[in-house]
């Protein structure tokens, strides 16, 4: 009996000690193949971008909810990765120091999902587009993205303005096949006032790291056009016209906790120890 409570008390106190929380992915996507060349114009809703998920930035990571409901969609062929990210902002406004408070989108994508706190590899870059349409900001890019690797343009209406992007991943050497995981990340800059942003707005990223720490990426799985159902923890709702509706979950990640074994095994040996001791 008491070396019963004795082993009951050990174990209550192991787990009384707190484990620390580790950053992990909250966000999961999937981006549909296509056998067609996705328009780099348009408002994204012909037939080809029809059949691409949308996925929302909801997470505001800064500043105040300026009303911007921003989504993005992914295709892939074996040879390109296209993306749209359409910006309900009818004021995009260019003006301020720096490119980061600008009105613009911000986009990182780690082709190989390594999970590195750090852009070191060639196959991962993060990439701004500024909103008066004066080129791209690439930022700790290893690899060579510019030219025709990375093509882009951004259309302005009274809707907003949406960013279409393609990718030639077959000139960066980077392979695409179905059940492929890329990290990748969205995020949107709303500088509503003209002097620096009032809002930014991401995927997944709530800690305004993505821009130099790839591990704030959620994770966009590759699957073909009649793909397997996403995890069940993923709530993917059916597109809708003229913009389909989100097919993310937004649920916070649960903390790491002891493995309830290994504690059983440890608290057994201590409270072995405690009761020999108190035989001698």
């Amino acid at each position: 009996m008491k070396r019963a409570l004795a082993i009951f008390i050990v174990m209550m106190l192991i787990l009384a000690i707190p484990v620390s929380a580790e950053s992990e992915v909250t966000q999961y996507g999937e981006a549909k193949s296509v056998s067609g060349t996705p328009p780099m114009g348009g408002r994204g809703n012909d037939d080809i971008w029809a059949n691409a998920n949308a996925y929302y930035l909801d997470i505001i990571k800064v500043g105040e909810d300026t009303g911007i409901k921003a989504y993005f969609k992914l295709l892939w062929s074996s040879t390109h990765l296209y993306g749209v990210i359409d910006v309900p902002d009818t004021t995009p406004n260019p003006d301020a120091s720096d490119n980061y408070q600008r009105d613009c989108v911000e986009m990182g994508i780690d082709f190989s999902n390594s999970r590195l706190d750090s852009y070191e590899n060639d196959d991962q870059f993060h990439v701004t587009i500024r909103t008066n349409g004066d080129g791209v900001e690439f930022k700790d890019v290893p690899g060579d993205i510019v030219g025709e690797q990375f093509v882009w343009n951004m259309e302005e209406s009274a809707a907003g303005y949406m960013i279409h992007f393609m990718i030639d991943c077959s000139k960066l050497g980077i392979p695409l096949s179905a059940g492929k995981m890329l990290g990748f990340d969205a995020q949107v800059n709303d500088n509503a006032e003209g002097d620096g942003r009032t809002g930014c707005y991401a995927w997944n990223d709530d800690a305004d790291a993505s821009y130099n720490n790839p591990t704030y990426f959620g994770e966009i799985k590759l699957v073909a056009d009649s793909a397997d159902p996403a995890p069940a923890a993923v709530a993917e709702a059916a597109p809708e016209a003229p913009v389909p509706a989100s097919a993310q979950t937004t649920a916070a990640p649960a903390p790491r906790t002891a493995d309830p074994i290994a504690l059983f095994a440890l608290s057994s040996i201590i409270a072995g120890a405690v009761i020999a001791r108190k035989r001698k």
